[in-house]
C-alpha cells in the first residue's frame, strides 16, 4: 500500500467526505492536498492526542499551530489559517467546547 507522510508543521487541516479524507498541507510554499481512504473519526482517534490537531467540525480537523485568527461571525466561529488561499474553517457548536479547551492550551 501507498503511505503518505506529512510533517506536522506543514499540515494545515484535514477535510472529510464520507470515508475519505483530504489532507491539506504546505509543499514548497504552496498549498497541496492528498486524498486518502480513511474516516475523520479514525484520524481524530489516532492522531490528535498530544498534537496541535483538533476536531472543530464534523468535516474538519485543524492544526492549531496554523490558526492565525479565530473570529466570531453571524453564522458562528470561523478559523483563518496562516496560509494564503486557504478557506476559513468553521467551528461547529458540537465541537466548540472541546475545541476551545485545546485552543486555550495552544494559544499564547
Amino acid at each position: 500500500g501507498l503511505k503518505i507522510s506529512v510533517m506536522l508543521d506543514s499540515l494545515l487541516y484535514v477535510e472529510s467526505a464520507d470515508n475519505y479524507a483530504t489532507i491539506y498541507y504546505m509543499n514548497k510554499s504552496s498549498r497541496s492536498h492528498y486524498m486518502i481512504r480513511n474516516s475523520l473519526k479514525w484520524i481524530e482517534e489516532n492522531l490528535t492526542t498530544d498534537t496541535p490537531l483538533v476536531r472543530c467540525h464534523r468535516s474538519y480537523i485543524v492544526n492549531l499551530d496554523r490558526v492565525k485568527i479565530l473570529k466570531k461571525e453571524k453564522n458562528g466561529i470561523m478559523l483563518e489559517l496562516d496560509s494564503e488561499n486557504t478557506p476559513d474553517i468553521p467551528v461547529s457548536k458540537t465541537y466548540y467546547q472541546s475545541f476551545m479547551e485545546k485552543f486555550s492550551m495552544y494559544s499564547i
